[in-house]
């Protein structure tokens, strides 16, 4: 069982976070994880179905990406609302989508 706890937090701290929210379902609690390079708990990784990337671009929880970069390949998992790589999550999705 998660145990809820309510802190106070200054504007520049809020928009921080929201600055960093990477789909409109992420909780503050998954953004802070994320910047803290903490990781999706477990919890996150069952209950969130993606990534909502937008333009119509969904990625499944559990889907595999796969990118070659001057002969190296390398595999990606979307596990939760994060894209995991070697073990480690991408600390900024940096995406761009053509429209």
């Amino acid at each position: 069982m998660t145990k809820s706890t309510t802190i106070d937090i200054d504007l520049e701290i809020y928009r921080l976070i929201e600055n960093n929210r990477q789909s409109f379902n992420e909780t503050q609690n998954e953004i802070l994880r994320h910047l803290l390079g903490l990781g999706p708990s477990a919890k996150s990784i069952d209950d969130s179905g993606g990534i909502n990337l937008g333009y119509g671009v969904f990625l499944p929880n559990g889907s595999k990406l796969r990118k070659i970069y001057k002969g190296t390949e390398s595999i990606a998992e979307v596990k939760g609302s994060y894209i995991w790589i070697k073990g480690r999550n991408i600390p900024q999705l940096r995406l761009q989508l053509l429209p």
